[in-house]
């Protein structure tokens, strides 16, 4: 049974909608405002007068500037035992992993649609000087509206800093989705996102998560690391080819291969769907 609980005498906890590798989310109730907010609690330990906290805040202000339909609202972040938690707007509808894993056919049409705005997303971010670290369809919602919202900034790190990918030894992100360079040299960059949308992209035209191998981590970095890309169109022969080198170019394994910015891979993506656009146009 979950025990309900109140943060900062403000944010009445009622139920744990979720939970990943480094946190777990809550529904929440701000009393002050008014309305129900999530909750995400980090499970690991930090120091509030550590620098690792200093930088934290300022992404957390630097995301609470960030003025976006495609972006998950920040309202509010602070420590509660020693554990970080921000409060953000709770945004209902379903993740791009329910949908791909209810969908039954593909289409294109659809699939443009939503890259198109996570790129939007991911192109204001970036400018802010913003890595997310961890693009996976799990954090990425679709509301009922069409509305695409990127989510949880928990793992982001403001771009040239020195910050690392681990935290007492625990892997921060998804490993499927993380850019294999970072395992090497733990150095964040702008085409991180992109690789890791890159396979996002891949699993959203395929259905089929790339390198992927259930309970072992270590196996999954290898194949990352030493193994080609597999033939989409081995789990979808209907890709069109502009399509599957967009995919291809992304999820490079050489950083300098990859698109340089989110902006040239949306460039792409629009000069490819214009083109399929021609001879299969929305019914």
């Amino acid at each position: 049974m979950f025990n309900s609980f109140v943060l900062e005498n403000r944010y009445y906890i009622h139920a744990q909608i979720g939970s990943g590798g480094n946190a777990n989310v809550f529904l929440g109730y701000d009393s002050i405002l008014n309305h129900q907010v999530a909750v995400k609690i980090l499970k690991h330990k930090i120091d509030k007068n550590s620098e690792a906290y200093q930088q934290y805040l300022r992404e957390i202000q630097t995301i609470c500037a960030v003025s976006s339909k495609n972006i998950v609202k920040v309202y509010d972040v602070g420590i509660e035992q020693d554990h970080l938690f921000i409060i953000m707007d709770l945004v209902k509808g379903k993740s791009l992993r329910q949908f791909i894993q209810k969908r039954n056919t593909i289409s294109l049409h659809e699939n443009c649609d939503i890259l198109f705005q996570i790129c939007d997303a991911l192109i204001k971010v970036h400018a802010f000087n913003i890595i997310h670290r961890d693009i996976k369809p799990q954090n990425i919602m679709l509301k009922n509206d069409g509305q695409v919202v990127l989510l949880d900034f928990g793992t982001a790190m403001i771009n040239n800093t020195d910050a690392t990918m681990t935290s007492e030894g625990n892997i921060l992100g998804s490993p499927p989705y993380t850019d294999p360079k970072l395992f090497v040299d733990k150095k964040a960059s702008i085409q991180s996102d992109i690789y890791s949308l890159g396979i996002t992209m891949y699993e959203l035209f395929s259905g089929k998560l790339p390198f992927f191998v259930s309970g072992n981590v270590k196996q999954t970095i290898y194949r990352q690391l030493h193994e080609k890309l597999p033939n989409i169109k081995t789990y979808n022969d209907s890709i069109p080819r502009k399509f599957v080198k967009i995919i291809y170019k992304a999820c490079s394994l050489e950083i300098e291969d990859r698109y340089q910015t989110m902006m040239e891979l949306k460039d792409d993506l629009i000069k490819a769907y214009k083109k399929y656009q021609k001879h299969h146009p929305r019914g």
